[in-house]
């Protein structure tokens, strides 16, 4: 279980602490206060440590730049680096995630294209998880999966990963027949 999530110049976040329940945990705020980016964060982590998982080779490099590549997949910024709050000069984005005892330390900087450096590597079992942006559950309409079956630049990966794992059914039609997605 997630314990607690510490960013510090994580997109909007200068430095917060998220302590999490056992059972259901609930964020509120206004508008582009961050709830999202603390779900998308999370997601992309726990991701993380399931590809590495299934990984053959479980190396610090690898599980980086699997980390690297799911905050890529997620927020979709032009660069890494991007995901830095902005401020004057050379500034890096510091994450720190503990599950139950163990926690997973990283880093990277503002002028980061793909590099993530791991502080402290955490070894952590599976992790279930799913995330489904509320702006997307709108979105369920005939078809809706088939026009998302691979991740589009507009679509980020959380919508075509979820629609994926709950096994959501969908119909189309093409040519005037059915097909069954």
């Amino acid at each position: 279980m997630i314990k607690e999530l510490k960013v510090s110049g994580f997109t909007c976040f200068e430095e917060n602490t998220f302590e999490f329940s056992p059972n259901i945990n609930i964020i509120i705020g206004k508008n582009g206060t961050g709830k999202t980016h603390v779900l998308k964060l999370l997601a992309s982590i726990i991701s993380s440590n399931d590809i590495l998982l299934k990984s053959s080779t479980n190396s610090k490099e690898k599980f980086e730049n699997i980390i690297a590549e799911q905050l890529i997949a997620f927020f979709k910024p032009e660069q890494l680096g991007r995901l830095v709050r902005r401020q004057q000069g050379r500034t890096s984005a510091k994450i720190k995630v503990k599950v139950n005892k163990t926690e997973l330390c990283f880093s990277f900087a503002n002028n980061s294209k793909s590099n993530v450096k791991i502080d402290n590597n955490a070894d952590w079992k599976a992790l279930n998880f799913l995330y489904l942006p509320p702006r997307e559950m709108f979105s369920l309409y005939e078809g809706f999966l088939s026009l998302h079956e691979t991740p589009m630049p507009t679509t980020d990966f959380s919508t075509h990963r979820g629609m994926i794992k709950v096994g959501m059914k969908f119909h189309m039609t093409l040519n005037g027949k059915i097909l069954n997605i």
